[in-house]
């Protein structure tokens, strides 16, 4: 079901941490610096603050009870979701709905991103991260190769797409990018995903780094503290059914079957007459490089099996077709669980991106594996206002 705020939503402000491997900090602390950024770009108090969504709890960290109580906010409106790239763009489009209901006037999209909760405790969590992620990522993959009978190798555009953007981006974990000859020689990690293909990870395949993240959504009405507009146009939550595959898109499941995007799957570009050529830029959860692929196929930016060819560095980067992932994604900027590509979105429309600043760009769209998407723009005349 698509979310229709007609442009009464906003996003006045977004922020990220440094991310990397902060032991001595926690899930809540790292929160509280990204919170007090974003709260003080758009020009409002905690006390502002009616609603919350928290994109954390236990096991990894403190539930929202505490998290509310530690970070000062008396919010009347709450949602937790567990840490997981899957929930993250229900957690804005969520909070876009509540603003629109108004249920709430300006909630805080709020995580404290620890990333392995059993540090020190890997000969008990070693093989149980890569059967729970890597292994039905490499069983779609598997399929999707068979299916279409493309070079798996074609992947190398992604990751080293992704890894040239991180070596702008200064909140990313690593800037030494990474070339073609490493990307060749990098052992398999669950075959056929090679390591460098993968989120970074612990022996266990846990993921490994820390950081806050806020972001704001805010009713309209309520003017960004640096008169750079920011609007929710359009979205939809995270998708269920059969046809569903975890960490693949529809149609690759046991047994695979034929795939064309359906009418939910662009139920966003629908209900605000935006179609995948007027995207500006594109964003996705990428713990694979291969979810890059399904998630360009799912949305239409290319046809079924053709993402392979269609995907490469040159149309992936900024003077291209569709940049994607400017940020560095997950696979090169570190596992914000893709909270680093909703606040890149901000920042491109925001004209804050600096050296990985989208010339002209008006319309970026984030879509994941899972089929939830959202579509930001800064033109207040593509919301009625």
């Amino acid at each position: 079901m698509a979310i229709l705020p007609c442009g009464s939503v906003s996003i006045p402000a977004a922020r990220i941490t440094d991310i990397g491997q902060f032991p001595e900090r926690t899930s809540i602390d790292l929160a509280e610096e990204a919170l007090d950024g974003a709260l003080g770009d758009a020009g409002l108090r905690r006390a502002d603050v009616d609603g919350f969504v928290w994109n954390l709890g236990t096991s990894v960290g403190a539930n929202y009870d505490v998290a509310c109580r530690e970070l000062g906010l008396r919010p009347g409106f709450v949602m937790q979701t567990w840490t997981h790239g899957r929930f993250t763009g229900s957690c804005i489009g969520i909070a876009a709905m509540a603003v629109a209901s108004g249920a709430a006037t300006a909630v805080a999209c709020v995580g404290g991103i620890k990333g392995l909760p059993y540090r020190g405790e890997g000969d008990k969590r070693k093989g149980i991260g890569r059967e729970l992620y890597m292994r039905p990522a490499a069983d779609a993959l598997t399929r999707y190769l068979q299916m279409y009978g493309v070079d798996r190798d074609r992947l190398a555009e992604v990751v080293l797409s992704a890894h040239r953007y991180a070596g702008l981006n200064p909140h990313a974990y690593r800037h030494d990018g990474l070339s073609l000859a490493e990307y060749a020689t990098s052992p398999m990690a669950f075959e056929p995903l090679k390591e460098a293909d993968c989120y970074p990870t612990d022996e266990s395949a846990g993921p490994v780094h820390d950081c806050g993240v806020c972001v704001l959504v805010t009713s309209a009405h309520r003017s960004s503290a640096s008169g750079r507009e920011v609007y929710f146009l359009s979205g939809q939550t995270i998708q269920g059914g059969p046809e569903e595959v975890y960490f693949g898109r529809p149609g690759l499941g046991d047994p695979p079957s034929s795939f064309q995007p359906s009418d939910r799957d662009i139920a966003a570009f629908t209900a605000c007459g935006v179609t995948p050529s007027d995207i500006d830029g594109f964003y996705t959860y990428d713990p694979f490089s291969s979810t890059v692929w399904y998630s360009l196929e799912r949305f239409g930016y290319c046809e079924p099996g053709e993402a392979p060819s269609w995907a490469t560095a040159e149309r992936m980067w900024l003077d291209g077709e569709l940049p994607v992932n400017t940020n560095g994604g997950i696979l090169a900027a570190g596992h914000s669980v893709g909270w680093g590509q909703i606040v890149e979105m901000v920042q491109q429309l925001r004209g804050e991106a600096g050296q990985r600043q989208i010339a002209g760009v008006e319309l970026v769209h984030w879509g994941s594996v899972f089929g939830d998407s959202l579509i930001l723009t800064n033109n207040a005349e593509r919301c009625g206002r």
